[in-house]
């Protein structure tokens, strides 16, 4: 049995419609008390980052072999540095821990998106990365996450995907929603630094199958997750005017160039050819936006 924290984010919706596809039976917790119902959903559990660790939980996990545990606090102007490392360092360990405790088997641990960004060019396994800048809070919880598992004696096999900067229908904030929102508004966006920071953006739904391939080949370690190829903002800006046919005037260019330098350079622990735990070449950056567009209607 497959156990799911964080269904209703961004990748989550993505993974339940894939498990759905699979047929593979699953269970899901949650903090959301309206859930809709989810077809191929055995059972669903309240569960808050936030709160104590029951028995009811453990029942719950009893007959769980793997648990993928998505469920973070994401960035938000209103939240404190604790909170973060509460909720995405502290509350992780106590979950793995708890799922040694009932037997589970792998635990699967998101660490967040643009935790390394690729300073420039083609990514390859020895590309430089650089710790991005942005929401440092949020991303070094992720990164103490991490420290804390890795660093655990407990015994569930640890699978930690760390991927790249995900999209896909569902994000509420970032790059893409903001473009989208203001394009399809006719509202002029104005890309900083001339539009020029790049990463490596990956369609939600391809990461929703690399990790559960990486369970099906029984994976375990830290993996980054990412397509292989960079992509600047201004690219970005120009496949989404494309896509929408926006006149290319709402995108305007800041010749102000922010300080990129790295805090320390950080090497890429293990990488995932994304080809081959696909089976075929990930979406681009104008298929998998395309996609979301189309499929949805937004993103």
């Amino acid at each position: 049995m497959l156990a799911l924290s964080g269904a209703s984010g961004l990748l989550g919706r993505y993974l339940c419609d894939q498990l759905v596809f699979r047929g593979v039976p699953f269970k899901l917790l949650g903090r959301e008390t309206n859930i809709s119902p989810i077809i191929g959903c055995s059972s669903y559990h309240y569960y808050d980052l936030a709160c104590p660790l029951d028995d009811s939980l453990r029942y719950f996990l009893d007959d769980v072999d793997v648990l993928i545990h998505l469920a973070a606090l994401l960035p938000n102007t209103a939240s404190q540095d604790i909170d973060y490392f509460s909720l995405n360092s502290v509350a992780p360990k106590d979950l793995f821990d708890l799922s040694a405790d009932s037997g589970v088997a792998k635990f699967v641990f998101l660490s967040g998106s643009n935790i390394m960004q690729p300073l420039h060019g083609r990514v390859t396994a020895e590309s430089p990365y650089a710790f991005s800048l942005r929401q440092p809070s949020y991303l070094a919880s992720k990164m103490a996450g991490e420290l804390l598992l890795l660093n655990s004696s407990s015994a569930p096999d640890l699978l930690v995907v760390r991927p790249s900067s995900i999209y896909g229908h569902g994000i509420r904030y970032g790059l893409f929603r903001v473009l989208y929102d203001s394009f399809v508004n006719g509202k002029p966006v104005t890309l900083s630094s001339s539009g020029l920071f790049s990463a490596d953006y990956i369609y939600a739904a391809d990461v929703a199958t690399i990790i559960l391939n990486l369970i099906e080949d029984s994976a375990s370690g830290m993996f980054n997750v990412g397509t292989g190829f960079a992509s600047s903002v201004h690219q970005v800006a120009m496949v989404l005017q494309t896509l929408l046919g926006i006149d290319e005037r709402l995108i305007l260019l800041d010749s102000f160039i922010d300080d990129l330098g790295s805090v320390g350079s950080l090497p890429v622990v293990s990488s995932v050819q994304a080809t081959s735990l696909l089976g075929r070449s990930p979406l681009s950056l104008a298929e998998g936006l395309n996609h979301a567009i189309k499929t949805y209607g937004r993103i």
